[in-house]
């Protein structure tokens, strides 16, 4: 027969609970497993939305340059496609030569005329050769810059860089209707066709390699236009 006391003591000790060894290394293990995989995940998140901020900026960008580009043709009557080359420091519309009747209708300039007759008053596009990338680095890729220049009554009144970090240098071509046959003579309804070809950093607020070659990535972006007026 069990004496009260005896009874007490039996009554404590199955009343004690506790973790074995075991069972807190498997917690332990579970809870370290939990948080990297959350770390791994915001940093991949962190990764994707980098990538993510990069291209929009890049295609928004281009698309910008692209919607201003179509509106100026759009509205123009008279529309001259050639070759740009700038010569000194503060360069003009004078170093822009048209693409003669018989050779191809493609260059890296672009004249625009809104009146069929004053040429005075117009709007040019060209390629602006450039040195370097877009990162502060010495290499030896280079980019051309879109730049648009208005000049009302011979007078240059805006100045402005379309776009910048593209690699191509024939910008503009004048194609039929298909799009598919470059002209070779200055026909009325023709379609203007642009490409830009961009080289633009993959990681902007990182540096990957010793010279960030492997850190860029390249875009396309092309558009085709035609006047809506008529001479």
């Amino acid at each position: 027969m069990n004496s009260p006391v005896n009874n007490r003591v039996e009554h404590l000790k199955q009343g004690v609970r506790a973790f074995t060894l075991v069972e807190m290394m498997v917690a332990l293990a579970v809870f370290t497993l939990v948080i990297l995989m959350t770390v791994g995940t915001q940093i991949y998140a962190t990764r994707v939305y980098t990538l993510a901020a990069t291209k929009l900026s890049a295609t928004s960008t281009a698309r910008a340059a692209l919607n201003d580009v179509r509106d100026q043709i759009r509205e123009g009557q008279i529309v001259n496609i050639g070759n740009y080359i700038a010569s000194g420091p503060d360069p003009d519309a004078t170093n822009f030569t048209p693409i003669t009747d018989g050779n191809l209708q493609e260059g890296n300039a672009l004249v625009i005329y809104p009146s069929s007759s004053d040429r005075s008053t117009f709007t040019i596009m060209y390629l602006q050769p450039g040195t370097g990338t877009n990162f502060a680095m010495t290499s030896s890729a280079s980019t051309n810059y879109l730049i648009l220049e208005a000049y009302k009554s011979g007078q240059l009144t805006a100045s402005n860089d379309v776009a910048n970090f593209i690699t191509n240098q024939i910008v503009f071509t004048a194609t039929d209707y298909t799009g598919t046959n470059i002209l070779t003579n200055n026909v009325n309804n023709r379609v203007i066709q642009v490409s830009l070809f961009f080289s633009q950093w993959e990681f902007p607020i990182a540096f990957i390699g010793s010279n960030g070659f492997n850190a860029y990535d390249y875009y396309r972006v092309q558009t085709r236009v035609t006047r809506r007026l008529v001479n």
